[in-house]
């Protein structure tokens, strides 16, 4: 599977047959999880970063060094992010519900499980 195959199936046989205001339920497959635009980095230059600040009319201080822009850059990141499939849903009344984490069946976990001596 691959981005282009996904969000052809999503928009051309998933959406179409949901009924009104459906919540979609997604994990994190890199594939499912197509932002918008990019999220900044630690390896961006601070002019880069100071950059995205405006952009998103976020203030920092003028003579921040770029360790001090990136603490404000990544405490803004979350509330920016935007991911495309997300967008698209919403005008037609639908929500996306992204799961953060992987989860492992119950029998992975068990054969994984930490073992404590007494």
């Amino acid at each position: 599977m691959n981005r282009g195959n996904f969000e052809n199936w999503f928009k051309t046989q998933l959406v179409p047959n949901l009924p009104e205001k459906s919540l979609i339920i997604m994990d994190n497959a890199s594939y499912h999880s197509g932002l918008l635009e990019k999220i900044p980095t630690k390896s961006w230059t601070k002019q880069r970063m100071i950059e995205w600040l405006g952009e998103k009319n976020i203030g920092y201080p003028e003579k921040a060094m770029k360790d001090q822009i990136w603490s404000i850059v990544s405490a803004n990141c979350r509330k920016e992010k935007k991911y495309y499939l997300d967008e698209y849903v919403k005008p037609l009344g639908h929500k996306i519900l992204r799961l953060e984490y992987a989860f492992t069946l119950p029998h992975e976990s068990r054969s994984k499980r930490k073992t404590r001596s007494i």
